[in-house]
């Protein structure tokens, strides 16, 4: 049987709000799919490939006339784009897994804040108190989705 690795639980750190490790890997399972990993990772990849295409020729153009000047800027722009790139797909991997877990949770009974996640179980009020977020009551968000 598959586990929930160190990785996934500091990736999502939603997750440790459950307790038992199946529950973990069906919410991880509902949230995190491998085709929305693949789109949301071109859509970051492609952008900033062309994009530093268009940078990394204009300053080559402009670097021209300084060979050595150009053969020590070439890698260090490689490497930075590169780096760039992981950023940008970690952020947009990341973040829509964390609003859809954190959607789930709420469905499932546990409060969590939507915006920063804060664990709002016991709280009495609906307002987080770490971003100032209201919640939306469950009552109205069944009504509103037919299940009442």
């Amino acid at each position: 049987m598959r586990k929930v690795t160190k990785l996934q639980l500091r990736l999502f750190p939603e997750l440790t709000l459950v307790d038992d490790e199946a529950t973990q890997l069906a919410l991880l399972k509902r949230t995190h799919s491998w085709w929305r990993t693949l789109i949301r990772s071109c859509v970051a990849i492609v952008p900033t490939s062309v994009g530093g295409a268009l940078i990394g020729t204009t300053i080559s153009d402009m670097l021209a006339p300084y060979p050595m000047l150009m053969l020590a800027w070439e890698p260090v722009f490689v490497v930075l784009l590169t780096c760039l790139q992981i950023v940008f797909v970690l952020y947009l991997v990341r973040r829509p897994t964390r609003l859809e877990l954190r959607h789930e949770l709420n469905k499932s009974g546990i409060r969590v804040c939507i915006a920063c996640g804060y664990d709002m179980r016991g709280l009495p009020r609906d307002r987080c108190p770490e971003c100032g977020t209201v919640a939306e009551p469950v009552a109205s968000r069944e009504r509103r989705e037919g299940k009442l």
